[in-house]
């Protein structure tokens, strides 16, 4: 599963991602983005900043299987 989060965020998402997960020592490895397109990277600044909008793409229940701040990459984005 791959998670998206930003660079001030990334210890607080390990931890939580550590903290929930069944295995003692899950896999968890960050890697920094150089360059991109810039509204993607604003999306992904807004999606851990703001509380998730509800929108008929994003499963119910989403923001409490994840956190307000998280959002995996397999699913939909929210809307904000």
């Amino acid at each position: 599963m791959t998670f998206r989060t930003t660079g001030d965020r990334r210890e607080a998402l390990e931890k939580h991602l550590v903290d929930n997960h069944p295995y003692d020592s899950p896999e968890v490895i960050a890697f920094t983005i150089d360059a991109g397109r810039a509204e993607y990277l604003d999306r992904i600044t807004r999606a851990t900043r703001q509380p998730f909008a509800r929108s008929s793409s994003a499963p119910t229940g989403a923001s409490d299987r994840w956190g307000s701040n998280v959002w995996p990459s397999d699913g939909p984005a929210p809307s904000v």
